[in-house]
């Protein structure tokens, strides 16, 4: 029941898309909320989204993201990206785990800094991650928002 009343809400959403592009509004990006992570992905490039295993998959003109439903906080239309969007899972890069409180890392190349922030720009955590990967744990820290940086990649988690 609550698939089936998810799926009406993203049609819903979709049909608003449509329509409001005929409007005033100039909604360029579709962003998903999921975990205390943000992810817009441009309207001009999305070719479709399905539904899968329990996922929402957003198809591209550069590929897929998918996205666990179970998650899933709110989608949402708008005419600039989120300022800090997820990541893909590629060598280098981060992830964020929410239902076990952790940063998943890979150091790409070799090893990296990887440094979490208070949204007062206090250091939170700094650990070097090797180009291996690591597995970091937040559940130490406060509840809160934080801003994770890594390479040139930067996560808005919120650890709740």
């Amino acid at each position: 029941m609550k698939r089936n009343k998810l799926y009406a809400i993203v049609l819903c959403l979709l049909a608003t898309a449509v329509s409001a592009s005929t409007q005033d509004n100039d909604y360029s990006f579709l962003t998903f909320q999921y975990g205390g992570i943000q992810q817009s992905v441009a309207l001009s490039s999305l070719k479709k989204i399905t539904f899968s295993g329990g996922k929402l998959i957003a198809t591209t003109t550069e590929g897929s993201e998918s996205f666990e439903l179970s998650t899933m906080e709110k989608m949402f239309f708008s005419s600039t990206p989120t300022a800090v969007s997820a990541p893909s899972v590629r060598e280098g890069e981060l992830t964020w785990d929410a239902a076990s409180q952790t940063i998943h890392a890979n150091g790409g190349n070799g090893s990296a800094v990887l440094n979490v922030y208070f949204m007062n720009g206090a250091t939170a955590l700094r650990t070097t991650v090797p180009a291996e990967g690591a597995t970091v744990s937040l559940a130490s820290l406060p509840q809160g928002i934080y801003i994770v940086k890594m390479n040139r990649q930067t996560l808005k988690i919120n650890r709740k």
